[in-house]
């Protein structure tokens, strides 16, 4: 659906790996990461202003509403009356948040199907490919590429059974400071054998831990940072409920999915931080 934005994306990302990320594919995608979320900081930058400006005008919005709130014709003229008069529009908050959804999108795709993306290889060849390694790694079927590459990269002796398939190309290297980003996290309580690699990939379960910690961090720095939002009036339990959705959603999805797409997701939170530190410094309060 979003191949118009994901295939120059695959290419970007594959320039990366071959140029300044030392062919290792958790380099290039940290570095891709934060080249885009670098890319979309006006359109944050914006949003935010918006947000700003929408609660700054939040009491006078609510009087309008309790004074018209039997006359909702007359409600709609006063709002827009009072849109115009402010240089506001209801959109100007939405506007971003659309545009950057494509990219995001686009950059979902490529992670969590790089073989396609980066490499151009077929859905024929990735199915031949998928085929040839065991059902213990065979994830999702809309991540063969993953799962291939978190195969092959954890026996790259056996690559030469494959090599017909390849055609002469070689598997982007996945590992991480001896991470195999390519496999899930939950799959490590199947391996049955105590060999040294296996007990290295225990450390896969860093990337849900993580995930969680970095999304759960993330969400209290997005509330510190915007300072003027009024104040709600659900209770204490349900608000501490709503701010525990995010980290728990982070957790359960980085241990079932492979730990390359869970390593986004913590650049990802990492970098929202510091753009929500950044924000509160040098917009909010400037």
């Amino acid at each position: 659906m979003f191949d118009f934005i994901a295939v120059p994306m695959g290419h970007l990302l594959k320039f990366l790996y071959d140029t300044i990320a030392f062919q290792n594919y958790g380099i290039a995608l940290v570095m891709f990461t934060i080249g885009v979320k670098t890319m979309l900081l006006p359109l944050a930058i914006r949003q935010r202003r918006s947000t700003l400006v929408m609660n700054r005008l939040q009491p006078q919005l609510k009087e309008l509403q309790d004074k018209y709130k039997t006359d909702s014709e007359k409600l709609q003229a006063k709002l827009a009356q009072f849109y115009k008069e402010n240089h506001y529009s209801p959109l100007s908050g939405c506007l971003p948040q659309l545009i950057q959804l494509p990219l995001l999108f686009g950059m979902y795709q490529v992670f969590s199907r790089p073989l396609t993306y980066m490499y151009g290889f077929s859905a024929e060849i990735i199915d031949q490919l998928f085929q040839t390694i065991p059902s213990a790694y065979q994830g999702a079927e809309h991540m063969k590429d993953m799962s291939i590459l978190g195969y092959y990269s954890s026996h790259p002796e056996l690559l030469t059974q494959v090599s017909d398939i390849l055609n002469g190309f070689s598997l982007p290297n996945m590992n991480l400071f001896g991470i195999n980003l390519g496999i899930i996290p939950s799959q490590v309580f199947s391996m049955h054998t105590l060999s040294f690699e296996n007990m290295l990939q225990f450390s896969l379960l860093l990337i849900p831990l993580l995930a969680f910690a970095t999304s759960w961090i993330a969400t209290k720095t997005s509330r510190y940072s915007m300072p003027n939002v009024p104040e709600q009036t659900s209770s204490p339990n349900i608000t501490k409920y709503m701010t525990m959705i995010s980290p728990v959603f982070s957790g359960v999805i980085t241990i079932t999915m492979p730990a390359g797409i869970g390593l986004y997701w913590i650049i990802g939170n990492i970098y929202q931080v510091i753009q929500d530190l950044f924000l509160k410094k040098f917009i909010i309060e400037k």
